[in-house]
């Protein structure tokens, strides 16, 4: 009987999910990256929380003044060890009638970098982990380190 306990707990556990992947995930990441819904390069920080929850920043400028200035906030969570899926619900402030549902492969994985691509258009997007106080840069700051 103890032998069988100890088969059925072995089972249990192997079948859990792991959230190992989802902890190197967990806090803020600063990148840049085409956004196909506005046609744009983007600055983007996400912050992704070990709750599940996500808010995520992103702005564009055009000859450096702010176009585009947008707060997408929802949650979060591993599909698979090397995808994980974000559920949009609202766009600042503002709660979306439905969800936007987006599953992202990621490709690369580090402690202070991250590379991942948006799985339904192919776009490819990289980012570096920043602290909780990270300020965006400059538009003249983008454009002095192209």
């Amino acid at each position: 009987m103890r032998r069988l306990l100890l088969i059925a707990i072995c089972l249990l556990c192997a079948c859990v999910p792991t959230i190992a992947s989802a902890a190197s995930l967990v806090g803020y990441w600063y990148g840049q990256g085409y956004q196909p819904s506005i046609h744009e390069v983007t600055q983007f920080v996400a912050h992704r929380r070990d709750d599940g929850s996500f808010e995520i920043r992103f702005r564009a400028y055009k000859n450096c003044v702010l176009s585009f200035d947008q707060v997408e906030s929802g949650t979060w969570m591993m599909v698979n060890p090397d995808t994980y899926r974000t559920v949009t619900t609202s766009i600042n402030g503002l709660r979306l009638r439905s969800p936007a549902i987006d599953d992202y492969h990621i490709a690369e994985l580090t402690d202070e970098h991250d590379r991942y691509v948006h799985l339904a258009t192919g776009v490819e997007y990289s980012a570096r982990r920043v602290d909780e106080n990270f300020a965006f840069p400059t538009c003249e700051a983008i454009s002095l380190a192209k």
